[in-house]
């Protein structure tokens, strides 16, 4: 076969992540882990096609060349021999995986799909990210005593 008619000429996109299956979230410790995740640049989480769960790193193969060719093809580790090209989401129809690329995409799936589970680990997901119209997180307040801010508004309030 010609290398430019081989189906991963200039592709290289497995190559460009690393998946690694985790169980579905069962608890309210699973979705805490799953959120610490997804709470990082480059990390997202995906069903596949069979239901299964991943944690996916976009992280590019160090042999990954430029025009997506191995550079060490001919002693290329056994998961990468073991790929098969049908497996390949490239070729994947669109809509068959679900991705969630952050945390309210993570959100977003319990509150349709898993309801009932969502409303038991509620308490685990920041508040921002399930209210019905979303808040943006708070700001830390000025680290200065409780007691002298409750002070002050009360001057405040006397003043006016």
């Amino acid at each position: 076969m010609i290398p430019s008619q081989h189906p991963c000429h200039e592709c290289g996109l497995c190559c460009r992540y690393v998946a690694i299956e985790i169980d579905p979230p069962r608890s309210k410790r699973d979705v805490s882990d799953i959120l610490w995740h997804l709470y990082h640049r480059d990390v997202s989480a995906f069903i596949s096609h069979e239901g299964d769960w991943y944690l996916q790193y976009t992280t590019p193969c160090e042999h990954l060349q430029p025009g997506g060719a191995c550079a060490i093809y001919q002693e290329r580790p056994a998961v990468c021999r073991e790929y098969q090209v049908d497996e390949c989401e490239r070729w994947d129809p669109p809509g068959e995986r679900l991705l969630m690329e952050d945390a309210l995409s993570l959100v977003r799936y319990l509150r349709t799909y898993r309801p009932r589970f969502f409303d038991r680990v509620r308490d685990v997901v920041p508040r921002y990210l399930w209210a019905d119209e979303p808040e943006p997180p708070r700001p830390i307040l000025a680290q200065r005593p409780l007691h002298r801010r409750l002070n002050s508004k009360k001057r405040k309030r006397r003043r006016s």
